[in-house]
């Protein structure tokens, strides 16, 4: 199981308080969008969680193909879609050969956008 503690978020400057949101162990990235949801990167988790940090609630998921997610940002003009990178590092001969799209980059439309150009 995965902790998530609420932390004191300001959306102002898109940032989040002191101590952890999240076990590194799982994740090193974070965006946030215009509804101040998190999107998450679960290494290990096959996928993306959209989380609401004032309810610590999952929303959704992007679910992936590959294990190790690694990082996401939104991009593209409008910001709007969600780029998502992954790592093979880690896997056996059986998790490659079962996951023969690790390591690769994939593109989400998740419905939302950010407005922030960098927050981490």
């Amino acid at each position: 199981m995965i902790e998530i503690k609420a932390e004191q978020y300001y959306p102002a400057q898109a940032t989040l308080g002191e101590g952890p949101l999240w076990d590194p162990r799982y994740s090193a990235y974070w965006w946030i969008d215009i509804e101040d949801n998190l999107w998450v990167a679960f290494w290990g988790g096959w996928c993306i969680a959209m989380i609401c940090p004032v309810k610590s609630q999952v929303l959704g998921k992007v679910v992936l193909p590959v294990s190790n997610v690694t990082a996401c940002a939104f991009g593209g003009s409008d910001l709007d879609q969600l780029l998502i990178t992954t790592a093979s590092i880690g896997l056996d001969d059986d998790a490659r050969k079962n996951q023969p799209l690790a390591g690769d980059s994939f593109v989400a439309d998740t419905g939302t956008r950010t407005a922030a150009t960098g927050i981490h």
